[in-house]
Parts: C-alpha cells; structure tokens; sequence
C-alpha cells in the first residue's frame, strides 16, 4: 500500500507565492480517471492551475514546466545559474527550475546547447526525467520486460527508462478497448494529468522502497554488559611494533624498523608516521573511527575509565549494524573514544582503528531526501549501505550533502564544520507519556505497512498496546515500534515461536534458547510495559540512563541494547507510524531538558516538597506538561522517572524547552 506520509512533507517546498491552491478549488477535474493524483500534486503545492479555478488537465505540458513539477517535487537544492542551455535566461520565469534540474542531472539538451523550453514534453521523454529522477533518489534500476503493444515505437534510446518506470508503476499505459493489452503511446505529448500522475507515483515508489531497505534485526538483548573473556595474549618480543606513514589516499607504507614497545615505536617515529602497528593491527593513528571488533566475543564492552573497570555500556561488533565511534587518543593498553556526546575507553584489543584516509566515504552518514533524515550504515564487510527514515529533517540540513553525528542531533560536514544541533521528536520524547492514537488506529497500521505485505502478526494487539500504556504509563506508539522492530514486526522465530517480541533474555550465547517464553503476544507486551515502567524507566534503577529510547549516551540504549542506533530506529518506526496515522502525536507534547546538575525532582510543586529522585548530572529530557505558580515562582509538572509515579514536579528555571524540526 502507498505511504502518503512522506509527500505531506514536501508542502514546505519554497517556491510559491502568496496565494495557495487547494484540490477542491478546481471542479474540471472531477471524474477525471487520474483525479486523484492531480488533487495530489495540487496539495503537495507541485503544480497550480490556471486563474478562475481551471486546472487544465488535458492541456500539454512544456519541458520547462515538467522540470519545475520535479524540481518542487523532490525539493531540488537551488542552482544559481547554467551555462548548458542559450536559451534558458536567467530572467526566464521557470529558470531557476531548469538550473536545479540540469544540477540533478534529470535534464540534458539538445546539439548546438538549448533545452527548448517551450517544446512541448513527450510520454516518452517524460519518462526519461522520471527516471533520472530515480537514479537521484538512489532507487535501483529495473529491467522488466515491456508489454505494451507499441513497444517498437519506443526510442531504443528510451527503452530500458520506460521498462524501469513501468516496473515500479508509474506508467501503466492507454488500456486497449476489449482487451486486456496497453498502449504507451510514446510519441505523444503529455498532459498536465499524466505529469501529476506520474511524479505522484515517483514519491510513492521512492518511500516504498526506503521504507522497505534491509535493516537487519536487532541483535540480542543483553540488560547489562556482559563478562568479557579474557584475550589471548600474543608474543611481543623484538620487533613487534611498526611504525607507518599514510598517504591522502589511504595507502599505508610501513617502515623497515620494529620495535620492541608501543611507547618506544611512538617516540621513534618519524612527524609523517602517524600510524602505529603491532604485528599486522593498527594500534595508534592520528584521526579517524574504531570499529569494535572482539577477538573471542560479539560484543565489546565501553568503560568509563582508563583502567578499564567499569563498563558503562557495550556495542555489537556484528558489521551490518554499523558501530562507529570517533577516535581520540590510545596508549597501546587502551583506546580513548567520543560517541553521542561522552567519551569512554574500549580495551586496545577489542577493536579495529581506521585512519581517516581510509575511513573517506566508508562510514555512517545522515542525509536529507524529500524533507526527512535518512541514516545510513556502511557495512565494510559488504561494503555497501542499509538506510532508515529517522525522522523529518532539520531546516540547517539541506539535500545532497553527506553529514555526520555521533548522536543523531549535532550535525557535521565533511571539512568538520558545525552544521547545526536538533533533537529528533520521537528520541527524546519520554516514554511515560500517552499517545493520540486508537487500538483499531495502531492495528490500521500493522495491517496495513507491513513490509510483507499482508498484514503483521501484530495485527489485532493495538488493544494490547493501549492496555499496557492504561496499566503502566508506558507509550502505546513506543511499544508498538520496539515491537515491530525487535521481533520483524512479529515475524521473527522468537515471536513466533516463543510469543517474546522484545528478545527478552534472548542472550548472545543463546539468543533462541535463552529467550523467554510467553503464552501470548499481550502477555509479551504487558511484561514489557511493566518490566520498563519498574527498571529502565525508574531513577533509582542501576539500568535507568534516561526515559527516552536515546543513544548510547542517554536514554534505554545505554544499557539494553548493542546496537548503538537501536533508540533511533525505534525513533524511525514511530515516526513513520505517527506519519501514516495522521500526524497526531508529533510535537504534541512539550519536551524539555534538563540545564543543571544536582537537580531535586519533587512529587509536589515547591521547594520544601518531597523529593522523589535527584538528577546528578545534567541534560535529562522530560515532558513539560503544565506549569504551577508557587508565590513567585514557576514550576513545571513533568513526566516521572519513578516507577509508582507518572507525574512530578521541577522549578521551570533548570529545564529548557526543546523546539524540534517543522
């Protein structure tokens, strides 16, 4: 089924003036058998009618009219001029459309250097241009066979683009009266209501397939990190470290001398060695990310010092997951690392080091597509990406550009230049909070998007998610995407199995044999509920990191999961859901964060209240959902991290609310 949700983003396209169009303004429309794409494409704002409420849908479509119709579309980053085409002013009235078009590649000219602007657009050429426009979205080629009976009519030039949009249903062709057969009719000129028809089934296939791209399963759940085994040790001797220099292209040339100590291969190595090796492993460089990479294990402890005792989280070295940390410094015993916002030590041999010559274009990185924030995860033993939709993009964030963040909010180019910080809605909103929706809304959602394509499993416990949101103050919508994404939205074998959505105690020695047994997905769900209500979600908890589903510097995260961007997928399942349902949920409840340390969080309002858990550190986030005057003073009712309270209560002053991408 289609997923409308991601098109009501591109309302925000910048090129209108004053005035809007609605669909319902244009009665000629009405009964046309593409109707219900054109009052589409007129509500998304990518294409108008004509003055007295004529849209013109037979009407033929210019090549410059059908770049602009894309342009608005895909939200195409403006392009100040073009030298290709002479006759493309910049005064023209669609030029600007042209230039972001030609920027894109979805438009090339004609011999001699014109685009012809005011030739009227062909199906098949029209057809070329949605296909570009697929190669822009990342989309993969299609190499279906035709069946229209016109076929050879085609430009074999235009062939294989016809074939890859009819493969994703945008063109569906002319049916042939008494006959099961199609015609493309190639030559002809298109209408204003193939144009719509078609870029509305552009968007439609392009969050189709994102919504769709292979993300594996979330990897066991461990509730705290775990007893490492002891590493093997291996012989140093004489000559067991290197020094090695590194060229701009990643090329490591490793000197002829060794040396018997890390510290003594430091201090002889040349200004360019910035790399040093034990054996064949890099041990020290001068920039760059580490990868965990456990010799006995699957996972690698983070401590929270350099004598590496306390382990203050954990991440999968499984490579599809994408664990990524920013390197800073090593001493050949250990390696100091910053992650979302903190920094923590892995032991030296738990871990791979790759300089930032070798890491260029080989790691995670956030991108903006059609207004929402894409991550995605480089996989090095693929070498290839896997991606999801996180959340809607900040405004500082523009397509096109590759970005990079530690924890999913403070943002980066390449040069290392600040882009901007924003937190996601659905990450930091805590989980002791209500959602706007139904248990027949939640159950709309798992019939109707899951990615097989007839229905979840799940389908039909909505009413068990509200139950467990009525009992234990727990987010009927969070549940519901730690569900979908923890047990492959109830298809995975512990869930079928097992009727465990969650993997609880599904231990990476065991995953299937450890895994709790449920007698029903309701009980799954009711245990989960209770079992965050009383531990993740409780202060004086030692599993409590934050109520939010988070990172791996706050929030369930920390401490549930080794998937360092579990929070933020479950993040992306609720977005999507509340995208789909209506938009009911984001940015409906304020949320603010906590500026101080040693902050007291009351039962009631005022300072000489009952003190219910005090926040040692700084940066916590709750929901604001009212404010109180006591005297003079202000005072907030908040959400509660206290397993036997849902409301609390803290002076306005020492929470700054949070404002969140529109």
């Amino acid at each position: 089924m289609f997923k409308k949700a991601m098109l009501m983003l591109l309302a925000a396209v910048m090129f209108w003036g004053a005035s809007t169009a609605y669909a319902d303004d244009f009665q000629d429309i009405k009964g046309h058998n593409l109707e219900k794409e054109m009052r589409e494409a007129i509500d998304l704002e990518i294409m108008k009618g004509y003055g007295g409420g004529k849209f013109g849908a037979d009407d033929s479509v210019t090549r410059a009219q059908f770049s602009a119709f894309l342009s608005r579309a895909l939200n195409l980053p403006a392009a100040s001029s073009s030298n290709s085409f002479s006759d493309v002013e910049k005064s023209f009235g669609l030029a600007d459309y042209i230039y972001a078009a030609e920027k894109a590649g979805l438009i090339n000219g004609y011999p001699g250097g014109t685009f012809r602007p005011q030739q009227d657009i062909t199906r098949e050429e029209m057809a070329v241009m949605i296909d570009r426009a697929l190669a822009y979205e990342e989309l993969p080629n299609k190499d279906d066979k035709l069946n229209f009976t016109d076929e050879q009519d085609i430009n074999p030039n235009y062939v294989k683009a016809v074939a890859t949009n009819a493969s994703y249903g945008i063109i569906k062709g002319h049916a042939l009266p008494d006959s099961s057969q199609t015609r493309f009719a190639p030559k002809d000129n298109a209408t204003r209501a193939h144009a719509a028809a078609y870029i509305i089934r552009l968007l439609h296939s392009v969050e189709e397939y994102r919504d769709n791209l292979e993300i594996p399963p979330s990897p066991p759940v461990n509730e705290e990190p775990p007893e490492e085994e002891p590493v093997p040790s291996e012989p140093e001797g004489d000559g067991d470290y290197r020094a090695a220099s590194i060229s701009s292209d990643g090329k490591l040339t490793v000197g002829n001398k060794r040396f018997a100590s890390y510290d003594e291969a430091v201090k002889q190595a040349s200004k360019n060695q910035t790399v040093i090796l034990k054996g064949e492993r890099i041990v020290k460089i001068k920039d760059g990310i580490v990868r965990p990479k456990h010799p006995t294990a699957n996972i690698a402890n983070v401590y929270s010092n350099s004598n590496l005792a306390n382990a203050k989280t954990y991440a999968t070295d499984d490579v599809r997951f994408g664990s990524e940390f920013d390197y800073v410094s090593s001493n050949g015993s250990y390696v100091e690392v910053s992650y979302a916002g903190t920094t923590g030590f892995f032991h030296i041999d738990h871990v791979e080091m790759i300089p930032s010559q070798q890491a260029a274009n080989k790691r995670n990185y956030y991108a903006v597509r059609s207004g929402d924030l894409y991550h995605y995860l480089y996989n090095p033993s693929a070498d290839n990406y896997a991606a999801y939709r996180y959340g809607k993009a900040p405004t500082f964030l523009s397509a096109g550009t590759k970005y990079y963040s530690r924890d999913g909010s403070t943002f980066f180019t390449a040069s290392g230049s600040k882009a901007g910080e924003q937190d996601q809605y659905f990450n930091v909103l805590p989980v002791k909070t209500k959602t706007s929706y139904t248990a027949a809304d939640l159950d709309r959602y798992l019939q109707n998007m899951s990615p097989a394509g007839s229905g979840s499993p799940l389908a039909g416990e909505g009413k068990s998610f509200i139950k467990a949101e009525k009992e234990y103050g727990i987010n009927a919508l969070y549940l519901m995407g730690k569900a979908i994404h923890e047990s492959s939205w109830g298809t995975s074998r512990i869930a079928q199995d097992k009727k465990n959505l969650f993997g609880l105690n599904a231990s990476d020695s065991n995953p299937y044999g450890n895994a709790d047994v449920f007698n029903s997905f309701e009980d799954s769900i009711m245990y989960a509920a209770r079992h965050i209500n009383n531990n993740y979600a409780d202060h004086s908890n030692w599993r409590f990191s934050g109520s939010i589903p988070g990172n791996k510097g706050q929030g369930f995260n920390v401490r549930y999961a080794s998937d360092m961007f579990w929070g933020q997928k479950i993040a992306g399942h609720m977005y999507r859901a509340d995208e789909y349902l209506g938009k009911k949920d984001y940015n409906k409840l304020t949320i603010g964060k906590t500026n101080t340390s040693g902050l007291n969080v009351r039962e009631k309002a005022g300072a000489t209240q009952n003190r219910l858990y005090r926040y040692a550190s700084s940066g916590h986030y709750t929901a604001v959902r009212g404010e109180i005057k006591v005297g003079t003073q202000t005072w907030y009712q908040v959400s509660a991290d206290h397993k036997n309270h849902y409301h609390a209560y803290m002076h306005s002053a020492y929470a700054d609310i949070l404002s969140f991408p529109k």
